[in-house]
């Protein structure tokens, strides 16, 4: 199912590819580029600015993506292939590290546990109120047959 992201990331990606290079374009598979010129929204509106870099143009994060895609396993060969393999796990282990330490609540972290601190404004008197959990009574005939039971 292709959804209404998808079809507006097919307009930016088919917009970036007419105004790529031929010999670049040739390299992606002919099927590829028919099923991503054959689900773009009609409704949405994407122009390529020529005066700024691939970088420079405000695209969605899935279209990045898509690019990175395509780079990696259409435009990229041998030894480039390779490096950009190694240098997106770099990236990725680094965002992972980065992560890790901010939300690595043991070790030193940016993050630190709140404590509750009740003053008269916000006490509340009534301990039942704040059970998570319904407190049910036994009905008074239930409360009869246990001690029945227990004599």
């Amino acid at each position: 199912m292709v959804t209404q992201d998808l079809s507006e990331v097919a307009v930016e990606f088919n917009s970036i590819l007419e105004n790529t290079s031929e010999d670049i374009t040739k390299k992606i598979p002919n099927r590829f580029k028919a099923f991503f010129k054959s689900i773009e929204s009609p409704e949405y509106m994407f122009e390529y600015d020529k005066g700024k870099t691939l970088n420079e143009q405000e695209l969605k994060s899935e279209t990045k993506g898509l690019i990175a895609l395509v780079y990696q396993e259409y435009i990229c060969e041998g030894q480039e292939k390779e490096s950009y393999k190694r240098y997106c796990s770099e990236v990725l282990k680094q965002h992972e590290e980065s992560k890790k330490n901010l939300y690595n609540a043991g070790k030193n972290s940016m993050v630190t546990p709140i404590k509750y601190q009740a003053n008269a404004a916000n006490e509340i008197k009534d301990p039942d109120k704040l059970a998570l959990i319904e407190k049910r009574e036994d009905k008074w005939y239930s409360k009869i047959f246990s001690k029945r039971r227990n004599f």
